[in-house]
């Protein structure tokens, strides 16, 4: 702000009213960022005084602009140009507008600058972490600065740069004084996502090799920050966290597949696991060598679940759904298109033993053959079990060098359940109905490996096909005894997580002798009944073990004694009545020791959980599992230690 004095001559008359009195601008007072400057200046006294004039402009004596401001001796210019110089002066006139003095003293006022902002690379251009330049390129004159630009960081140099870390909008204010002021301008900058690549997936198999059942550790090793995870390992198993865990049961060579994914796109990578086969010398579930069963209970689709833990599970066609089976449901087959398909799998090549085992419930009187199992291999079978052959007889046949066919006993009646079992030891090929042999005859060699589908119910090229019931199929890689198709015969087939001959890494706890509630947490992909708890013994697990189902929440379910139990192994107690449960829906399951002593595998569940559908244990990150409590009697156990597997199971039934 400033003041003058006039310095132009006395205003001359004009006329016989001349305005005789001197006018003099005194000064301003800039208004900051507004575009605006306040005047005054001294009265005139004269009584012919009309009223005064302020002229103003861009150059110096040349007044482009008027405004005609009364009586008034101060006044406020607005709308000025942000930056430009103005030159002003004023006059006074007469009452008639028609004499008017001359110029006053001519002031000059300086606008505050017009702040202005260029970006460079340009607002929506820039990606997260790229370096962005700021300009100040203001009109008008500028003696200082400051910069504001959203993140933190500020500056007073004309350009300021900085590196924003994330996508988003950023203010960016500019603040610009000058002589006449100050001006403020702001933008939104804009920065975009950086555009992150597609994974390359990529992973390691700890060990890649070993003896069935084999525990294999997955690690994922992707490049490209995947965010999702695909895992299939060969065996119909599959994972969707990073680095999982998975057990073979069965010998084979096995193609694993990991995709990996981001936003931008996916990637696979395959590698192998050789599993060869157990001591017992055979695949599957090691000396029991269970490779299939099926107890057909789900209530609904066209999935048939395998309960053997190697996940052969089948595939439904045309086969239906009934209530009425030999042991709760079973499937029904219509003799002309019916039948259910188990892709092939290392395990279901039972090349030096076998034991085939099914109810039938023929629906009618039998003639032509009516198949229950085939291990398809071209246009015949590796092997197989039949209600009836071309004798009107039930059979057994394998394919070594050549077709065997052994049949034997009376034809089956119709509207009748009759167990049939099949088994070869690699000399001897026998055929029992209703547990009670009734042919076998001598065979050499091994059966011929075959890579066609297991077909319960029919055959895909020489149809075969069954009219009936059938029931609680198995298959194993041995040839069971008289007394172990006896067993079978009166047992059904039900869920567990374990096969009976997993063996925990640790069967006992001997640091541990206080009594102690110890369990897991599951669920089930599809609604049924609990019908008992498994837990595997070690020698030192003496005294009294007592069974509890819970709900997630701690209600007591169904409670039962374990009794007869044997010195160790898995041992099962059966509630008095089984406990519905619905799918989806996390339970527990656990038993109270009084001595301690307990199975355990620690962080057995830190990375995953444990699948053996439709059963999974939880597991991973969020699912903690494996859970206990120390009390002197049964009470819920609601904490975890490093995801400890305490070997506890359930019976199942869909």
């Amino acid at each position: 702000m400033f003041s003058s004095k006039a310095t132009n001559p006395k205003p001359h008359k004009i006329g016989r009213t001349a305005l005789c009195g001197w006018l003099a601008l005194l000064g301003h007072a800039a208004t900051a960022g507004a575009g605006q400057v306040t005047l005054s200046w001294d009265a005139n006294t004269e009584s012919s005084l009309g009223g005064y004039k302020l002229y103003y402009g861009t150059s110096s004596g040349n007044y482009t602009t008027n405004v005609d401001v009364g009586k008034a001796t101060t006044y406020t210019l607005n709308n000025l140009a942000d930056g430009a110089t103005y030159y002003i002066a004023a006059q006074a006139y007469d009452t008639t507008r028609t004499v008017q003095s001359g110029y006053s003293n001519q002031v000059s006022y300086v606008a505050a600058p017009a702040a202005q902002i260029a970006a460079s690379p340009a607002s929506g251009s820039a990606k997260a972490g790229q370096t962005v330049t700021f300009t100040d390129t203001s009109q008008g004159s500028v003696t200082s600065r400051s910069w504001n630009l959203g993140n933190g960081v500020t500056s007073t140099a004309q350009s300021a740069s900085t590196n924003y870390s994330a996508a988003g909008t950023y203010t960016v204010t500019l603040k610009v004084t000058g002589p006449g002021g100050s001006n403020t301008a702001t933008q939104a900058y804009v920065v975009q996502a950086t555009q992150v690549a597609a994974p390359v997936a990529n992973f390691t198999a700890t060990p890649a090799t070993g003896t069935a059942p084999l525990p294999v550790s997955f690690t994922d090793t992707s490049t490209g920050s995947p965010t999702a995870w695909s895992w299939s390992f060969g065996d119909g198993g599959t994972a969707t966290v990073a680095s999982p865990s998975h057990t073979y049961a069965a010998a084979g060579t096995y193609t694993v597949t990991l995709t990996a994914r981001n936003a931008s796109g996916s990637s696979n990578k395959t590698g192998t696991v050789t599993v060869t086969g157990s001591s017992s010398g055979g695949s599957g579930d090691g000396a029991n060598g269970l490779v299939a069963a099926y107890g057909f209970e789900e209530p609904t689709g066209n999935t048939a679940l395998d309960s053997s833990g190697l996940n052969n599970h089948g595939t439904l066609s045309a086969a239906t759904r009934t209530n009425s089976g030999k042991f709760g449901r079973a499937l029904s087959f219509n003799g002309t298109s019916a039948w259910v398909s188990v892709k092939d799998a290392a395990s279901l090549d039972l090349t030096s033993g076998m034991t085939l085992e099914a109810w039938v419930y023929p629906q009618a009187a039998m003639s032509g053959v009516s198949g229950v199992l085939n291990k398809e291999s071209g246009s015949g079978s590796a092997y197989g079990l039949f209600a009836n052959a071309a004798t009107n007889q039930a059979a057994a046949g394998v394919m070594t060098s050549t077709w065997w066919q052994l049949p034997g006993g009376t034809s089956l009646p119709a509207t009748t359940w009759k167990h049939l079992a099949a088994t070869y030891d690699g000399s001897l090929l026998k055929l029992y109905v209703d547990a009670n042999p009734v042919a076998q005859g001598a065979v050499n060699g091994a059966i011929q490996v075959s890579g066609g589908a297991l077909r319960i119910g029919g055959h895909s090229v020489l149809g075969d096909y069954f009219a009936g019931r059938i029931d609680e199929v198995r298959l194993y890689n041995r040839a069971l005894n008289q007394a172990e198709i006896a067993a079978d015969r009166n047992k059904p087939i039900l869920n567990s997580l374990w096969k009976t001959s997993t063996v925990p890494a640790n069967p006992t706890e001997p640091g541990d002798t206080s009594p102690v509630e110890v369990g897991l947490k599951f669920k089930s992909d599809v609604a049924g009944a609990i019908t008992g708890i498994r837990f595997y013994k070690g020698t030192t697990n003496t005294g009294t073990h007592v069974a509890t189902l819970w709900s997630v929440g701690g209600q007591q379910l169904a409670r039962a004694t374990f009794s007869g139990e044997t010195a160790s192994g898995w041992q099962q107690v059966n509630f008095a009545t089984p406990v519905k449960i619905a799918a989806n829906t996390v339970y527990v399951a656990s038993y109270h020791t009084n001595v301690g002593q307990y199975a355990h595998n620690i962080s057995f569940f830190a990375t995953a959980g444990y699948d053996n559908a439709p059963l999974h244990a939880l597991g991973g990150s969020g699912n903690a599992n494996g859970v206990y409590r120390y009390s002197a009697t049964p009470a819920f156990p609601d904490s975890s230690y490093q995801s400890t597997n305490y070997w506890v199971d359930v019976v199942f039934k869909p």
